[in-house]
């Protein structure tokens, strides 16, 4: 008698087809398949006296996971929003992304923020631009350890 093969669970059959298709894993860090490249994306709501630390502090948060994760940050596409209120104001920064990420063909497969907030403050929000995100095989993650954990926990990764 002949054993059936067995069925590969859903998660299993995504895999393999994401791998077979060339996009990254759900972890960009557990990617194999093709180098990281990433783009950063920073926001602060308000500017007070010029001081822009704030927003070299995101940055530089973020250029240091790349690092630590070997992932190279490519050229042009650190996206700022700086004087921005996350809602709803628009954001062109974000919208750059956002148009970068649907016409990526590939420029990059990561997007680092520093932390949820700077995505977005609503979470129905956060979690539409992550989905944006995915549907266009770019993950997120979080510069601060403990968002980048928090958010791996509650997707399962």
């Amino acid at each position: 008698m002949r054993k059936k093969p067995a069925k590969k669970s859903s998660a299993e059959g995504t895999a393999s087809a994401r791998k077979a298709s060339g996009a990254p894993s759900r972890n960009p860090k557990k990617s194999h398949a093709q180098p990281v490249r990433a783009a950063i994306y920073a926001r602060f709501n308000a500017i007070p006296n010029g001081n822009d630390d704030h927003l070299i502090r995101q940055i530089d948060a973020c250029k240091r996971a790349a690092a630590e994760n070997g992932w190279t940050i490519v050229e042009d596409s650190v996206f700022i929003d700086d004087g921005t209120s996350s809602h709803p104001t628009p954001r062109p920064g974000l919208s750059k992304l956002l148009r970068a990420v649907s016409a990526t063909l590939n420029r990059f497969n990561v997007v680092i923020c520093n932390d949820t907030s700077r995505l977005a403050r609503n979470l129905h929000d956060c979690i539409d631009l992550l989905q944006k995100f995915r549907m266009n095989g770019v993950e997120v993650h979080f510069a601060d350890p403990l968002e980048e954990k928090a958010w791996n926990l509650n997707l399962g990764k």
